[in-house]
């Protein structure tokens, strides 16, 4: 299982207010079944945290000065329809490590009946884990019932770059992008 280096970080954010947040919930693969409350400054950079904030919201919580977060993942969404969808209780203690298994199986499906490297961060290998889903590798373009259809090309090819400049937006072979910079984290958690 590749996903060892991935935890769960829960942040208390206080809406609308900005001022610094000192501690914080985490689940990793080495306990997988507790939660436990850290320091933020003191976090391992040896993780990659799916978070339930956004990184743009860290500055303001005083977490982006400290630099104790290297890579991280806003899942919170996700997290948060996990939540609705089993029923979960409020309670970090319960909430959090669902939110971890959840993920690692999500991560193994991918990994056993895909055959993707999850910990794989070569701007290449979200175009490889679409043509697996997709199977549209033997045309070279998506397809909507065996025929190729532009707009979904587009739609997928879109989904999959991170544009920087404006100058790339306007590249005339602009479905051949598949990422204006390396990746931080694994595409597996994009997928999710």
């Amino acid at each position: 299982m590749s996903i060892n280096n991935v935890g769960i970080l829960w942040i208390d954010d206080p809406k609308g207010q900005n001022h610094i947040v000192k501690d914080g919930y985490i689940c990793t693969g080495e306990s997988p079944n507790d939660v436990k409350r850290v320091r933020l400054n003191s976090l391992s950079q040896q993780y990659i945290w799916i978070t339930n904030l956004l990184p743009n919201r860290f500055k303001a919580l005083g977490l982006g000065t400290q630099g104790c977060i290297k890579n991280s993942k806003f899942l919170g969404i996700t997290l948060s329809n996990i939540a609705v969808e089993l029923n979960l209780p409020e309670d970090l203690s319960e909430k959090l490590p669902v939110f971890y298994s959840v993920v690692k199986r999500i991560a193994e499906k991918i990994e056993l009946e895909l055959g993707v490297n999850l910990n794989n961060v070569e701007f290449v290998v979200q175009k490889n884990i679409h043509e697996k889903l997709f199977g549209y590798e033997s045309l070279g373009r998506p397809t909507l019932d065996g025929v190729v259809n532009k707009s979904l090309n587009n739609a997928i090819a879109n989904s999959m770059q991170k544009m920087q400049a404006s100058t790339l937006r306007h590249h005339k072979h602009i479905h051949e992008i598949q990422s204006a910079k390396f990746s931080k984290v694994p595409y597996m958690l994009t997928l999710l």
